[in-house]
């Protein structure tokens, strides 16, 4: 699989309509299948702006502020800050299940386990029950803990690590937790998009990442907490 390294084409490639994300089969049920169905990640473009404005809607009720402030005062006893991000969001979830469904959610990974299966039906019950919303505003809640899972844990645990006056800027820069994603070409071959090495962390284009200010609230904020708590003692 080709692997594009150059800053000024992977930029052209993700701002290219013509370039796709990968596409997925539509899926009925409750499982991992019906979240890539279901959400902007992997939305054709006739669906992919309606799904992506359902989950910055729900972006949009919780401020980085909030969530910086909420993850300062974090003291242990989580899965990594994301947990942090479903409350804010209203969202009683279990991490477990968060991050069972976060290591089968690129549709890369293959055919899901049953037990991913099983935390995603738990997940779309947590997210879908009190709101009567329909399945594609679940699938946008359930699609903005699942993404930001990994990738948000690895931003604070290497910025609390990396310490120093700017450490999240330091880690987007140096050790991003997201370094590639994947498009396929007009004529539908796949190619491999080196994020790191066009210094974009986030993406560009149509997919951008819709929550990267949440991401950097909730890493700065673990930041922030660590120092204090280091001073305390």
């Amino acid at each position: 699989m080709l692997t594009v390294t150059d800053p000024a084409r992977v930029y052209a490639i993700l701002t290219d309509p013509r370039y796709t994300v990968p596409a997925v089969a539509d899926a009925a049920g409750s499982g991992v299948a019906w979240l890539r169905a279901n959400v902007a990640r992997f939305a054709t473009p006739r669906r992919h702006r309606r799904l992506r404005a359902l989950a910055e809607a729900e972006l949009a009720t919780v401020a980085p502020g909030a969530l910086r402030s909420a993850a300062c005062a974090w003291r242990g006893g989580r899965t990594g800050p994301v947990p942090l991000l479903a409350e804010a969001l209203g969202l009683p979830v279990a991490a477990e299940d968060v991050a069972v469904v976060a290591r089968h959610y690129q549709p890369h990974t293959g055919v899901p386990p049953g037990e991913a299966d099983n935390a995603m039906s738990r997940l779309a019950v947590a997210c879908r029950g009190g709101y009567g919303d329909g399945d594609e505003r679940t699938a946008a809640r359930i699609g903005l803990l699942v993404q930001a899972y990994e990738p948000t844990n690895l931003l604070a645990e290497r910025a609390v690590r990396r310490g120093g006056s700017a450490p999240v800027a330091e880690v987007l820069a140096a050790e991003a937790p997201v370094r590639e994603t994947r498009r396929f070409t007009p004529t539908g071959e796949p190619v491999v998009l080196d994020l790191a090495a066009a210094a974009l962390p986030f993406g560009a284009g149509a997919h951008a990442c819709p929550g990267w200010a949440h991401a950097v609230a909730l890493a700065e904020g673990m930041v922030e907490g660590t120092a204090q708590e280091g001073e305390g003692r």
